[in-house]
């Protein structure tokens, strides 16, 4: 994967960290919108979000403190049969 192609999947705006929840906690934001508009194709976004979550993981976690994340996963303003149903399996289960 070079680095435009990075650079493009991520100023495409589809996958953010949106900041913290209460309890501390990082959140991750993904806009199926955004994602479905910049025509991304399954590997690559399952490389990008790797690349958040590892950072993610890395810079927003504290051992014995916070040690989990969310994900919120935006569906706003997509239809049902506009959803990458097998991308959000592969996804989840890549997770």
């Amino acid at each position: 994967m070079n680095d435009e192609l990075i650079e493009n999947g991520y100023t495409s705006g589809w996958a953010y960290g949106l900041g913290r929840d209460p309890a501390m906690r990082p959140i991750m934001l993904l806009s199926f919108r955004r994602l479905i508009d910049a025509k991304i194709d399954f590997d690559t976004m399952l490389t990008l979000f790797d690349i958040l979550t590892a950072h993610t993981l890395e810079n927003g976690t504290f051992p014995g403190k916070v040690e989990t994340y969310n994900v919120i996963v935006d569906c706003k303003d997509v239809g049902f049969f506009e959803l990458p149903v097998t991308s959000f399996v592969g996804w989840t289960l890549h997770m």
